[in-house]
């Protein structure tokens, strides 16, 4: 299997979709720091500037500032899987660009 880097990549964690990170009820309390969104009985963390607000880019790599407390729909994303190589295929181009827009 390829070895998919997710310091390097953080394709999941980017999204045109303002609604993406699907959050539960009871993890809304959790992070009410971010701008939270309820939409037809659906909470979600809205994204900002086309990426999860808890996305951060240090020395040319990703990381999650609430990696440890991240939310369940991020827990159950595991690297290498169908929806990891589908983000990585949707947002490989983009990758690079979302690095500098970061880093502004």
């Amino acid at each position: 299997m390829e070895d998919f880097n997710c310091l390097e990549c953080s394709a999941c964690c980017f999204s045109d979709q303002k609604y993406y990170i699907l959050i539960s009820f009871e993890e809304r309390e959790k992070y009410k720091d971010f701008s939270l969104i309820t939409l037809s009985n659906l909470n979600f963390i809205e994204m900002k500037n086309g990426k999860c607000p808890a996305l951060l880019l240090k020395d040319d790599k990703y990381y999650c500032s609430i990696y440890e407390n991240r939310p369940e729909v991020c827990r159950k994303f595991e690297r290498g899987s169908g929806c990891c190589r589908t983000s990585r295929n949707q947002n490989l181009v983009q990758i690079q660009l979302r690095k500098d827009a970061i880093s502004e």
